[in-house]
């Protein structure tokens, strides 16, 4: 900040003193398009009236954790006994009719919405797309390269990406390619740890994220990837625990022929890339054997036993920390 000598401002609100018993723990703060401010509480929503100055308890069964409103008096909320509903609230904000949206996660506790009829949740299971027009949901989770399915908080990034805080750090998702790239404490966050409700995005683009031991805020754009491709090497061939010089056998021929009862082979592997080699990512398939690729984290090594006679191609993916 610029001003070394910036002062924070203190108003006490005090109608908030008439929120039921725990009521005053407050999840999520958002505003209608006709500029009403909501609090999404422990004992339900209420909102602030202007006119009043006062604030109002509308309706409430459980934690509210988050809510969207798609026009003035139709909301989405979130609560923490797992339910998602839809609520239209009357004109005087004093009844309600509502009913739960049947959604394959569980517990959003942020919404983001995209244009007039999606809305992007950061929930228990991962990322969900959510359409309000279709009911369409989708979850983008670990098979997509999320490393922590618990959410916390989902904000707009740039370049058509969104960011995600997690249990485990903070990750970005590619709506194009609809996969994750995963950030930890090695770059410098608060911590592993990020929280519920702790997460704006600034005018200009700049986002914040809270945790359990600060915050992090960055601009989007600013954020490079490693985009050299890691080299691969075999570093060492065991058939049934007995070691065969790889170096020695792969200066002379890129094949290996056994005997039929030679069935049970070991394959160790690195990728060379050293800024963290215990981040880089492995994937192989067993062309003969295997239809699709096989992901194995960070594991270096494979084990195939029992193969039948017959003629096998090794295939291996390797990718750095930033999933190059």
């Amino acid at each position: 900040m610029a001003n070394n000598n910036l002062d924070f401002k203190k108003q006490k609100l005090n109608a908030l003193d008439k929120l039921v018993l725990g009521g005053n723990f407050v999840f999520w703060i958002n505003e209608s398009p006709d500029g009403t401010i909501y609090f999404g509480t422990t004992s339900g929503l209420y909102y602030y009236n202007e006119d009043e100055k006062t604030v109002k308890y509308i309706f409430g069964e459980s934690y509210n954790l988050s809510f969207h409103f798609i026009d003035n008096n139709n909301v989405i909320i979130s609560q923490y006994d797992g339910t998602l509903k839809r609520s239209t609230i009357s004109t005087d904000k004093t009844t309600r009719q509502g009913k739960p949206l049947n959604i394959n996660a569980r517990n959003p506790r942020a919404m983001l919405p995209e244009g007039k009829d999606v809305i992007w949740m950061a929930t228990e299971n991962g990322l969900l797309k959510y359409n309000t027009k279709t009911l369409e949901t989708k979850i983008y989770n670990d098979k997509n390269g999320l490393n922590n399915l618990y959410l916390y908080g989902v904000l707009q990034g740039g370049n058509n990406t969104l960011w995600v805080s997690t249990n485990a750090g903070l990750s970005v998702f590619n709506k194009s390619t609809e996969t994750f790239r995963n950030f930890d404490v090695s770059y410098n966050l608060q911590s592993n740890e990020f929280n519920t409700g702790s997460l704006f995005r600034a005018d200009d683009g700049e986002l914040f994220f809270g945790g359990i031991n600060g915050l992090n805020y960055f601009y989007p754009d600013s954020v490079t990837i490693d985009t050299i491709q890691p080299l691969q090497a075999l570093t060492a061939i065991k058939i049934y625990e007995r070691t065969i010089n790889a170096d020695s056998l792969l200066s002379i021929t890129d094949k290996l022929s056994l005997a039929y009862n030679q069935n049970s082979i070991y394959l160790q592997f690195a990728s060379l890339d050293f800024t963290e080699p215990d981040k880089n990512q492995f994937a192989y398939r067993l062309e003969g054997q295997d239809t699709g690729y096989t992901n194995i984290g960070n594991s270096n090594f494979v084990r195939f036993s029992a193969l039948r006679p017959g003629t096998y191609n090794f295939w291996l993916k390797s990718a750095n920390r930033d999933g190059t």
